[in-house]
């Protein structure tokens, strides 16, 4: 792999990881994580860029430990991410990946940008009324 194009495409992901942070939590204030256990979750991985891009940018935070939770990821990607994380833990590791994540899924649809801040707001309800 190009490790130029690399370079280039993890700091585009974490651009875009920044992004969606500024987007969908506007004012809220980030849940502290230095010295925690941070869990990064993800409905499947295909190349590993964005987790990579997330993992990076979490570090920056100074987290005790980074552990990645995701269905299922491509075995070689989850070699990657076992050298940037302190654990990855998967449902399945493919060693024969189809080719995208949707295909492990009986439907997958996508969320618009609009509908995760509608659902991060419900959630912030529920929470200040418990």
């Amino acid at each position: 792999m190009d490790k130029g194009w690399l370079a280039h495409k993890v700091r585009a992901e974490v651009a875009e990881a920044k992004r969606r942070r500024q987007c969908y939590l506007s004012d809220r204030t980030p849940v502290p994580v230095k010295g925690k256990l941070a869990i990064v979750v993800d409905d499947g991985i295909a190349t590993g860029l964005t987790m990579r891009a997330a993992i990076r940018d979490l570090k920056s935070r100074r987290p005790g430990r980074i552990v990645v939770a995701i269905p299922v990821v491509p075995a070689d990607t989850a070699a990657v991410l076992q050298t940037e994380a302190d654990d990855v833990v998967a449902i399945l590791v493919e060693p024969f990946y189809r080719g995208s994540v949707g295909s492990y899924y009986l439907e997958f649809p996508q969320l618009s940008d609009e509908e995760v801040i509608a659902l991060l707001a419900e959630q912030q309800n529920r929470d200040d009324h418990d």
